[in-house]
């Protein structure tokens, strides 16, 4: 390739990007692919035979994994728990996902890259089953805060109203102790009990 084909490609393919992520696909009959690791808001999907893994917009659930020390500590001051009580809530909003996500769900992205420690590709994405919206049900459970990138889906607007809501939803799962909000301040309620 000569130099000025390499050059030309290097200005085009930002925009070619950019083209590719305003476009959304709906993903149908999707599973969850749970022999691979996953917590409450990234997960292996299966769909039309390909497995992918997906981030969802909006949220930021938990991390069961001690390895996100930093991630850990955040979270930690942001509920107002414990180190250990995130790890706990970690492992709860996987079963809850698991849960959410039996017998076949959807999947809406627009392939925008989101950044992990996986070394394989993952995508931002709304996930929704049976008539919800897996962002918004972590949320009311109480294991999940409102974080990360924002959906324009079906536009900027649409994105900045679903913030608005989790917002909401988040505010009343604390008022109301659901989930890891039982624990803030050094509550002695069990974890299990709360979602």
């Amino acid at each position: 390739m000569g130099r000025l084909a390499f050059l030309l490609l290097l200005l085009i393919a930002p925009i070619v990007r950019g083209v590719e992520s305003l476009h959304w696909e709906a993903w149908e009959r999707c599973e969850l692919v749970a022999d691979q690791y996953f917590d409450g808001d990234s997960f292996h999907v299966r769909h039309d035979g390909v497995v992918t893994i997906v981030r969802l917009y909006f949220v930021d659930a938990p991390e069961s994994d001690d390895g996100y020390g930093s991630l850990v500590s955040e979270q930690a001051v942001w509920f107002k728990v414990s180190h250990s009580t995130v790890l706990r809530a970690g492992d709860l909003a996987k079963a809850f996902t698991t849960k959410f996500l039996a017998g076949g769900f959807r999947v809406r992205t627009r392939r925008q890259p989101a950044p992990g420690a996986s070394r394989s590709q993952r995508y931002y994405a709304i996930v929704e089953a049976k008539g919800r919206r897996l962002d918004a049900a972590l949320i009311e459970a109480g294991l999940a805060r409102v974080s990360g990138e924002v959906a324009d889906f079906p536009d900027a607007a649409s994105g900045q109203r679903t913030v608005l809501t989790l917002r909401q939803l988040e505010a009343q799962a604390a008022k109301e102790r659901r989930g890891v909000w039982a624990f803030a301040n050094g509550s002695k309620v069990r974890l299990a009990d709360a979602v």
